[in-house]
């Protein structure tokens, strides 16, 4: 299975602060970019083009960055969801989060500031209710990654945040119930562990809510695959032929061990016979 935006999700708080340097230079300046935006966005462009231009900005210091391609998708992700942000509410909008970045490339295939349209491949369609899942995700993240900052945290403050982190994670306990929900809970599951690995080093809080569950269930399909290996497939004739050849020459091994164990004891009956026998033909 492929990623999504899910995967990277714990990634945000981090992003988000560096996204925010960013886009601020712009409000000082940023006039080379998003010019012509009239022309693309001829009934939105006052809405859009303060938004043109943080994300042409945004871009432009991605490119210039020596970065992995693990951190490019981290950062295309979150602005993925930013994007969203900007179109939420608004029913008389006719974009989704892809189609108002493609609207923005295509000003740059006439007026070229960006080189490597970094971020086309990682921009994806989120809808509300990914976007409402991705928010809460990202509120416990955010949780986790201020206490993470704070090298001095207070006992008291640890526990109070250990204590709402704990109450949302085990909001989610019904909605992930039955496999439910894959992507929100491989990252629940996530969560808890980063959360639990910290907690349980720092604090001394009540013990209840010092680790946090998991949500995970044993996967029925795992289970279920084998057995319909061996019942319905070439593989799964060989697998059973053979187990049932070394269950035939075990059984003849144990039918050889009795045989012979009953043969070795006649000769010790005749032979106490003939011991007998001599004994009283010498009386």
């Amino acid at each position: 299975m492929g990623e999504t935006i899910y995967n990277f999700v714990s990634s945000f708080p981090k992003v988000q602060s560096e996204f925010n340097s960013i886009i601020k230079a712009v409000e000082s300046g940023g006039q080379l970019y998003c010019k012509e935006i009239n022309t693309y966005f001829p009934q939105n462009w006052e809405r859009f083009g303060q938004t043109c231009k943080e994300v042409y900005s945004y871009l432009n210091d991605l490119e210039g960055k020596y970065l992995n391609v693990n951190d490019v998708k981290e950062r295309c992700k979150y602005l993925s969801y930013w994007l969203y942000e900007k179109i939420e509410n608004n029913d008389e909008l006719t974009y989704n989060t892809l189609s108002l970045y493609q609207n923005f490339m295509q000003m740059n295939e006439h007026f070229p500031i960006l080189e490597k349209n970094i971020c086309n491949n990682y921009i994806e369609v989120i809808s509300e209710d990914t976007y409402n899942e991705l928010k809460e995700l990202y509120g416990l993240f955010d949780e986790l990654n201020n206490l993470q900052k704070n090298s001095h945290p207070q006992i008291l403050q640890i526990c109070e945040n250990a204590t709402k982190c704990y109450t949302k994670y085990m909001s989610y306990k019904d909605t992930c119930h039955g496999n439910k929900k894959k992507n929100l809970r491989n990252e629940l599951e996530r969560f808890r562990r980063e959360y639990n690995s910290f907690i349980q080093n720092k604090a001394s809080c009540n013990p209840q809510i010092k680790t946090l569950p998991s949500f995970q269930e044993t996967n029925v399909d795992v289970l279920i695959i084998p057995i319909v290996i061996v019942l319905f497939t070439p593989l799964g004739s060989w697998f059973y032929g053979r187990i049932k050849r070394k269950k035939n020459m075990r059984k003849f091994m144990n039918e050889e061990k009795e045989q012979f164990s009953y043969d070795s004891k006649i000769p010790n009956i005749n032979s106490h016979k003939t011991q007998y026998n001599i004994a009283y033909y010498k009386s």
